[in-house]
């Protein structure tokens, strides 16, 4: 797998291309922060994933539309669930929550945005 950051559209996250041979490809935004930069290369590498599954070879776009942000689509859930697993694991999160930390804290440690953290804690009902 390789890991290109470049000039995209604003409208893309990233872009995940599989080629029929050769190294699969993830183009992250380069007009993104590092922390979405991160996230989005695990979101991509999700989608991978459950192509390589499916035997599919099809490219996939992350584009910044309600699709992508809100969970909407089927895919995208599961793609935003694999990257959460994968950048803050069940169980470091509850460990870090019982342990009283803070949202800004435990972002921090997984280096991940407050907003990806809270949804994590949402998905463990670990946040009311």
């Amino acid at each position: 797998m390789h890991v290109a950051h470049e000039r995209l559209d604003p409208d893309v996250f990233g872009i995940l291309q599989i080629p029929a041979e050769g190294r699969p490809l993830i183009h992250l935004n380069s007009g993104d922060g590092r922390l979405r930069r991160r996230f989005t290369c695990a979101h991509e590498l999700g989608h991978y994933c459950k192509r390589a599954e499916e035997g599919s070879h099809a490219e996939h776009i992350a584009y910044r539309d309600e699709t992508t942000s809100k969970g909407t689509d089927v895919e995208e859930r599961f793609a935003n669930a694999f990257a959460a697993a994968l950048l803050m694991p069940e169980h470091l999160v509850e460990q870090r929550f019982a342990l009283g930390e803070g949202e800004t804290e435990m972002a921090d440690f997984f280096e991940v945005s407050e907003a990806a953290l809270v949804n994590r804690l949402k998905s463990l009902g670990l946040y009311f």
